[in-house]
């Protein structure tokens, strides 16, 4: 195996098709955050064989089909760029070939980016930076998605996540086509490199493929580990913890809310912390659902989700505004009683069905089987989704409680009308 690059090949015959991916990971930093997506966006529009989009789609209907991603996202405190294909194995085809014309187009998308001059074209460069401001001044207009980015910016101004995950406008006059090419080489040749393949697929064809992506990245000094979980500020750890309160034209308000954990991402209170999110405000099963929003008419939803990489577990809820603090006491409440132990076994059984259902759902398509072992890949596991479902269906209320017992609220965020 190359050093800094890990590989992983999952087959089966369940499907007709398969789909591989390449991922590049680096630690997230304010400065390239901005400069990173508009690269992911400028490699998808164009290769050196296939000019443009039109060129690559046409490409991609020439091969039965075959569908092609290329992004850049932030993974809490990492930059991952994905670079995907989805292809349906020869097997299925009347001809032969496809399934190797899809990887070869993954590999130009990567290896051969179109150049002008040495350097990225201005005009297509000027036109993916335009898109990526839309998208940066559209946060704004789902209140949702800003309540949360204003949450993790506050909660993490001196962490890596709290990096907005959308980039910075005011960054985007930084990066011309000489400083885009040069970040580009830097990240092919620091990044920390995951390949995994999932499906029905020739394991000859992509392994040989695979071996290939190994001697063009070559070996690499990769070898950060992800962060420590995040254990707050410390302040609250007598009750204090910081409150921002901003004012929009919203009719309704947007109540969002950051706890920290401090467990680890593969410590032994990692499945625990699962069925205590699950609990929480996991899903329909959870005591927000049925406290706060149902019983007690609070809000329009509330619910939370628990962030593995560094133990956060994070609260939305809409609300009228005038309902702020008895939502924001009843949420408070509601964790709680689960440190406590008021949890029935009603409540545990729901919690841990919805868990084992949801990860035995990662086997039933190529995408979410591929990205199964995907997330895995920055803790140095390769748990099956079976492995997986049996170690969340043996976790007990007392393990539970103990995960609870370490979560601390540290920021509230509520975003409200101008009249509230």
């Amino acid at each position: 195996m190359t050093k800094g690059v890990e590989r992983i090949e999952i087959k089966t015959g369940k499907f007709k098709n398969f789909k591989l991916g390449v991922y590049l990971r680096l630690p997230l930093r304010r400065e390239d955050a901005t400069g990173d997506i508009l690269l992911a966006r400028v490699l998808k529009a164009g290769c050196g064989k296939y000019s443009g989009l039109t060129e690559i789609n046409r490409r991609l209907d020439s091969l039965y089909g075959a569908s092609l991603s290329s992004f850049a996202r932030k993974n809490v405190d990492e930059m991952v760029f994905s670079f995907e294909i989805d292809a349906i194995n020869d097997a299925f085809l009347p001809e032969a070939g496809a399934a190797e014309g899809a990887l070869s187009l993954l590999r130009d998308i990567i290896f051969d980016p179109f150049l002008d001059g040495g350097v990225f074209e201005s005009s297509r460069l000027s036109r993916e930076a335009r898109a990526v401001r839309n998208d940066i001044d559209g946060i704004i207009n789902d209140k949702r998605q800003y309540a949360m980015l204003r949450l993790l910016e506050i909660t993490g101004k001196n962490e890596p996540f709290g990096v907005r995950e959308c980039g910075y406008a005011e960054d985007l006059d930084r990066f011309d086509g000489a400083v885009l090419y040069d970040r580009y080489k830097k990240v092919l040749k620091e990044a920390r490199i995951n390949i995994a393949a999932a499906g029905n697929f020739d394991g000859e064809l992509v392994g040989s493929f695979i071996d290939g992506l190994e001697a063009d990245f070559g070996g690499r000094d990769a070898e950060y580990t992800a962060s420590p979980a995040f254990s707050g500020s410390g302040g609250n750890e007598t009750g204090d913890f910081e409150c921002v309160r901003e004012e929009m034209d919203v009719s309704q308000g947007k109540l969002a809310m950051a706890f920290s954990s401090g467990i680890e991402a593969t410590g032994s209170l990692r499945f625990p912390f699962m069925v205590y999110n699950s609990v929480f405000g996991g899903g329909a099963h959870s005591k927000l659902f049925n406290n706060v929003r149902e019983k007690l008419s609070l809000c329009y939803y509330a619910a939370s989700r628990s962030v593995r990489a560094n133990g956060l577990v994070l609260v939305q809820a809409g609300i009228e505004p005038a309902n702020y603090q008895r939502a924001l006491d009843e949420i408070l409440l509601q964790a709680e009683e689960i440190k406590r132990g008021n949890v029935t076994s009603a409540e545990m059984t729901a919690a841990k069905a919805y868990l084992v259902s949801a990860i035995l759902s990662y086997k039933d398509d190529v995408s979410p089987l591929l990205s199964w072992y995907e997330s895995q890949a920055p803790f140095g596991e390769r748990l099956t989704p079976e492995e997986a479902a049996e170690r969340t269906a043996a976790v007990d209320l007392a393990e539970v409680v103990e995960a609870a017992q370490k979560v601390k609220l540290e920021t509230v965020y509520f975003l409200s009308g101008k009249d509230a």
